[in-house]
C-alpha cells in the first residue's frame, strides 16, 4: 500500500489521521457538499505511515447502502504530474522572463497583422503608452513605413518558414522612422492557426552613423574636388577683371562700353564671392583662430542678421550661456554660421512671416548619450529655428551637398548650408536637422567649449 499501512490498520484511522490540513470541522463541511452533488473531485496531501506526505486526486461519490449514505473515494497518487507541472512552470517562468526583460523587441503576431502580444522593450521601441496599446494596432498601417515591406516579408516566409536579420525601415506612434533587424518564424498553433513569432533589434543610432559616415567622406570627396577647382576658376577670374579694370580706365565714362564693361566688373565680384564660399567649404581657406566669446559674436551677428531680412521675421534671440564661454574660432565663421542659417530661415518664411528663434545652451556629451561621432565633453548648443514650409524628407540627405537647392533660378547658388556644414568640422563640431513639411525646420550645431583638453 503507498501508505505503508496493513489493511488492518487502516481500518482502525480516520480521514483525518492521513491527511494533512483536513479538520473534522472541514470533513463535515467536504460531507454536506457531497450529498448536495454526489460526486466530488479535488486534489489535497495523504501522509504514509512514516510521516512523510504526497499529493493525490481524490474522487468521491455517495452511494446508499441499507438506507445509509456512504462515501465511496477513488485516491490517486499524482506525485510524478505534481512534478512535471512544477517543471512546466518553471520553464515558462524562465521564458516569461526572457520575453519580459529582454532588450530587443519580442512579438507573437498573426500573418494578417494583428498583434497577439509583444514585449515592454517592443513597447518602448515603438513609442506606445503600454502593451494593450500595441495590441490595438493594426501593424500594416501603424509599425510600417510602407505596408507593401510587410506584404512582401509575408509572402517570403510563408516560402522559407524562418528568416533572419532582415532589415526594414518602421515608424513610431509618433510617426518618428526607426531601422530594425528583424528574425521571424512561422508557425502553426496547435488550433491550426497561423502565428508569427519575431525579434526586432533597433538599429536606428547605427544607420544614422553610417549615413553620416558616407556623408563627410561624400563632402570631403566634394570639398578636395571643388577645392581645385576653385583655385583654377580663381586664375581664370583674376585675368578677366585684371583686364576689365584696364578696359575701364582706357573707356571714357560716357561711352556705352564703359557701361558693359562695369557689369563685367559686378559679375566678376558675384563670382570671386562664390569662390570664397567655395574655398570656405573644402577648408583650403585657412582662417586664424582664437579664443572667442561665443556669445558675443552670436549678439553681434544676429544684429547685423536683422538688417537682411524684413520686419515680418520676428527674430528671438535666446542666450543662456555667460559671457566668458568661449571656443576656438574665427568671429568670420560664426558669423557665415548665423547669416546662412538666418537667410536661410527668413526665405522658409518669406511668404508667411513669422518667428526666426535662435538659441544658445550648454551641452554635454557623455560616453552613452551620443552625439554624432562627438568624443565626451562639454559644448555649446546653438539652435535655428524657424516655422516656415519645412524641408521634405527626400531633400534632408542633400541639404549640404554644394550647389544643391530648390530654389528658383536666381535666388540662391545652393552652397550656403554647404558652408556651414564645413565651418562646424572645421570647428570638430557637428550640425544636424530635423524638418516636417508644413511646420518648421530647427539647425542644430555643437561646437565645442575651449574648457576640453582636445580642442584646438
Amino acid at each position: 500500500l503507498s501508505l505503508g499501512y496493513q489493511r488492518e490498520e487502516l481500518l482502525e484511522l480516520t480521514v483525518q489521521d492521513i491527511s494533512t490540513n483536513c479538520s473534522e470541522e472541514s470533513w463535515r463541511g467536504l460531507m454536506t457538499k457531497l450529498k448536495k452533488v454526489k460526486k466530488l473531485t479535488y486534489e489535497g496531501t495523504q501522509l504514509r505511515k512514516d510521516g512523510t506526505s504526497f499529493p493525490v486526486e481524490i474522487r468521491m461519490g455517495l452511494v446508499e447502502l441499507e438506507n445509509n449514505d456512504i462515501a465511496i473515494s477513488l485516491v490517486r497518487d499524482i506525485t510524478q504530474r505534481k512534478k512535471a507541472e512544477e517543471a512546466l512552470q518553471k520553464s515558462e517562468e524562465k521564458y516569461r522572463s526572457l520575453f519580459e526583460e529582454s532588450l530587443d523587441a519580442i512579438f507573437i503576431s498573426t500573418p494578417e497583422g494583428k498583434l497577439l502580444d509583444i514585449n515592454p522593450a517592443g513597447v518602448k521601441l515603438f513609442g506606445y503608452s503600454s502593451r494593450e496599446e500595441m495590441l490595438e494596432i493594426d501593424i500594416f498601417q501603424d509599425l510600417y513605413q510602407n505596408p507593401e515591406d510587410r506584404r512582401q516579408l509575408i509572402e517570403r516566409l510563408r516560402k522559407e518558414k524562418c528568416i533572419s536579420n532582415v532589415e526594414l525601415e518602421l515608424k513610431r506612434k509618433d510617426g518618428e522612422k526607426i531601422y530594425v533587424l528583424n528574425s521571424l518564424v512561422m508557425k502553426e498553433e496547435p488550433g491550426g492557426q497561423k502565428v508569427l513569432r519575431g525579434i526586432l533589434r533597433d538599429i536606428t543610432q547605427r544607420k544614422q552613423l553610417e549615413q553620416q559616415l558616407l556623408q563627410n567622406q561624400k563632402m570631403e570627396a566634394i570639398g578636395t574636388l571643388a577645392g581645385g577647382i576653385a583655385h583654377d576658376f580663381n586664375n581664370i577670374l583674376g585675368a578677366l577683371m585684371g583686364y576689365a579694370e584696364i578696359a575701364i580706365q582706357e573707356i571714357e565714362q560716357h561711352h556705352p562700353a564703359n557701361f558693359h564693361v562695369r557689369q563685367i566688373l559686378k559679375a566678376g565680384e558675384r563670382a570671386r564671392d562664390l569662390v570664397e564660399q567655395i574655398l570656405m567649404f573644402s577648408r583650403e581657406k585657412n582662417l586664424r583662430k582664437k579664443h572667442i566669446s561665443l556669445r558675443a559674436i552670436v549678439e553681434e551677428a544676429v544684429k547685423f542678421l536683422l538688417t537682411s531680412i524684413p520686419p515680418s521675421i520676428k527674430v528671438r534671440l535666446q542666450l543662456q550661456i555667460p559671457p566668458e564661454g568661449s571656443v576656438y574660432a574665427n568671429p568670420v565663421q560664426i558669423y557665415q554660421i548665423i547669416m546662412n542659417l538666418g537667410i536661410n530661415a527668413y526665405q522658409a518664411m518669406q511668404q508667411t512671416g513669422g518667428e526666426l528663434f535662435i538659441r544658445l545652451t550648454p551641452h554635454k556629451v557623455s560616453e552613452t548619450s551620443m552625439t554624432g561621432n562627438l568624443p565626451p565633453g562639454s559644448y555649446f548648443l546653438l539652435e535655428v529655428e524657424d516655422c516656415g514650409e519645412g524641408i521634405p524628407e527626400k531633400h534632408l540627405s542633400r541639404i549640404f551637398d554644394p550647389f544643391f537647392t530648390t530654389k528658383p533660378v536666381g535666388q540662391g547658388t545652393g552652397m550656403g548650408l554647404s558652408v556651414v556644414h564645413g565651418i562646424v568640422k572645421d570647428l570638430k563640431g557637428h550640425i544636424e536637422v530635423e524638418s516636417k513639411v508644413g511646420k518648421g525646420t530647427i539647425f542644430r550645431i555643437f561646437i565645442p567649449d575651449t574648457s576640453n583638453s582636445w580642442v584646438e
